[in-house]
């Protein structure tokens, strides 16, 4: 049997891959597009333009052009209500508002919600396996933050499902990282802790691990810091500047500001090799290029306390293992935003000056972790390697004076299965009982997250009035709730609670999985049709763009067959506006050979310099083909 496909849903890039038995490696799909940020990620962007569905570079590159129709950072609306997130909206360019009803759910650009647009970007994943790597996806290993709570787990399970694949085993992206490593670990266990710094959320975990066993002893975590906080942090700064010099105030124009953000993030980038970072804007002034020089100190400066804020789960992982900061061995790093100069000399300050272990590729290790784990779930893999993960949040149950009592406690073992009783009060109606369930571990309901409730209408007597009722809870492997009422213990006759959840309705899911299949049967052809197209503009864009990259030091017939390609390539585009999938993929490959055969740098060289290091007049200039002026 083919082995479950990995795939890691993160908040900035995706990605997905593969065990391939035959060698005994993992394999990371690229995209056709994919050569993005030298690793093959696709952008978690979604864009809807022209009845047409846009999903990776094509739709990141649409959100200068349409930013109100361009959707990402959707994992922060993930399984969340409107009041959750109501903070975060303002650097967001797309519509996000509260569904009609009592669920309170975001719904975006009041279409979707953000389920649907996770399991296009699902979706995506599937096509790039069946069309890069010809197999076919029914069977999915995901990854996600190991502090998403239980109503983010159920939606990322509800994304896939409306994308039509089941998930086999979902994976904490740490857990992943940490299965990975154990592959080159010893017979003595050696206490490892990640530290996990992504787009959405910063996690760490403690792990216990040998070449034969990874044992998760704490975790902790939060969504309140993350990579794309310090980029709208750096964003904030940059536009503050401009305000102050040239009068004149990036975030009054969406496209303004989504230019702004891009360019933000690769200067960001930069910093972590550069002491300095050139920031070239344009659009703010008609025909002047504003140019904004940021120092790594200022952008440290700017962002201290988040840097500061991004530490604190580091001491409540640790003591959550039962462990102190000097019995941990090795500390690994994860995530783009763990790799800023200001982040790891914390890190070495925080652990006594320890070098911080970077062997595994920050980006990269948590679908190749997922890729291993879903290969030893098909027992494809020549070794075994057992996985014991905990609950990362408290269930507690409500009280009465909405106070709440711990029921299934932080750090248990999953899968966890527990028995309790409940009793009606004496006062109240005997008929039934109502059960509220939360997450986390304060005292009062109002300081927790609400998971859901469910009735039990089946009671039987117990003393006096009193009536009761018994539960069976389980957490899943996947850190999900689900409950089941014991009707009779003598003859094992139970019951399926339904919890009602905050997640999406079944029959509004049911309806979404329909309507999702029928949008794939009847458009996937010309969508990928159109997503080829844009492809091959951008990267006639991106040749012309890479004649001033520096770091490429091109030669002079280099730069006349770059602009040779960029100009034949988008020609051919306004000559052939009706060529079908098969002609472009052929005019795609040709171009690429023939750039591949003419320069001494490989394409995904050549794609990276232009997008990170443009040449003094700014970034890539981008046209629609079919814009009146090219």
């Amino acid at each position: 049997m083919n082995s479950p496909v990995a795939i890691d849903l993160g908040d900035s890039f995706c990605r997905v891959g593969l065990y391939k038995p035959h060698d005994g490696r993992v394999r990371i799909v690229p995209d056709f597009e994919g050569y993005s940020y030298c690793c093959y990620s696709i952008p978690s962007y979604v864009a809807f333009v022209n009845n047409a569905r846009l999903v990776g570079t094509t739709a990141r590159m649409q959100s200068v052009q349409e930013p109100h129709q361009t959707i990402s950072r959707m994992k922060s609306l993930l399984g969340k209500r409107y009041f959750e997130v109501e903070e975060e909206l303002s650097n967001i360019t797309y519509q996000v508002t509260t569904d009609i009803g009592d669920s309170g759910r975001p719904l975006i650009n009041g279409q979707f919600y953000a389920e649907e647009i996770v399991a296009v970007l699902v979706n995506k994943m599937r096509e790039v396996i069946t069309h890069t790597a010809k197999q076919s996806v029914k069977d999915v290993v995901i990854t996600v933050p190991a502090c998403f709570k239980d109503a983010q787990r159920q939606a990322t399970l509800d994304a896939a499902e409306i994308a039509g694949v089941r998930v086999a085993a979902m994976l904490n992206e740490t857990t992943a990282a940490a299965f990975v490593y154990a592959f080159s670990a010893k017979e003595e266990p050696l206490n490892v802790l990640f530290y996990d710094f992504g787009g959405g959320h910063v996690a760490v975990t403690v792990a216990s691990i040998s070449k034969s066993e990874v044992r998760i002893l704490g975790s902790a975590g939060s969504q309140k810091v993350s990579g794309n906080g310090i980029t709208d942090r750096f964003t904030a700064s940059v536009a503050e500047i401009i305000v102050k010099e040239y009068n004149q105030d990036p975030f009054l124009n969406m496209k303004t500001y989504n230019l702004l953000r891009l360019i933000c993030e690769r200067g960001k980038r930069d910093l972590s090799s550069n002491l300095e970072s050139e920031l070239i804007i344009r659009g703010v002034l008609p025909d002047i290029p504003i140019r904004v020089v940021i120092t790594r100190a200022h952008f440290e400066d700017m962002c201290q306390d988040l840097f500061k804020t991004a530490m604190e789960p580091i001491d409540e992982a640790i003591q959550l293992a039962g462990l102190n900061i000097d019995d941990i061995n090795d500390v690994v790093i994860l995530g783009g935003s763990a790799r800023i100069p200001k982040v790891d000399l914390l890190l070495r300050e925080k652990f006594h000056k320890r070098q911080i272990n970077k062997r595994l590729h920050s980006e990269e290790t948590v679908v190749y972790g997922a890729a291993l784990y879903a290969a030893q779930f098909a027992k494809a893999l020549p070794k075994s390697v057992s996985v014991y993960d905990i609950t990362n949040h408290t269930i507690a149950i409500e009280q009465p004076h909405r106070v709440v009592s711990p029921m299934i406690p932080r750090n248990t073992p999953i899968p966890f299965s527990f028995r309790r009783t409940f009793s009606t009060m004496p006062d109240n109606d005997q008929s039934h009982l109502t059960v509220r369930l939360y997450e986390g571990d304060r005292a009062k309901t109002t300081d927790n997250t609400f998971l859901g409730s469910f009735d039990i209408t089946e009671l039987r007597p117990a003393f006096g009035d009193i009536h009761e009722a018994m539960v069976d809870f389980e957490i899943d492997k996947n850190g999900i709730l689900k409950a089941t009422l014991v009707l009779d213990l003598r003859w094992h006759q139970v019951k399926h609670v339904d919890i009602k959840k905050t997640c999406l309705p079944a029959d509004y899911k049911y309806a979404a999985c329909r309507e999702f299949a029928r949008s794939l049967s009847g458009d996937a052809h010309m969508r990928r049709l159109f997503e080829h197209r844009r492809y091959l503009e951008f990267f006639a864009y991106v040749l012309r763009t890479a004649t001033g990259a520096k770091a490429l030091d091109l030669q002079e017939q280099e730069v006349q067959c770059l602009l040779h390609e960029s100009k034949a390539s988008l020609g051919w585009l306004r000559s052939n506006p009706k060529a079908q999938l098969d002609e472009t993929d052929a005019k795609i490959m040709s171009v690429q050979n023939t750039v591949t055969s003419s320069l001494r740098c490989t394409i995904e060289e050549l794609v990276y310099h232009a997008l990170h290091f443009t040449n003094p007049e700014g970034d890539i200039k981008y046209f629609p083909v079919d814009s009146e002026k090219p």
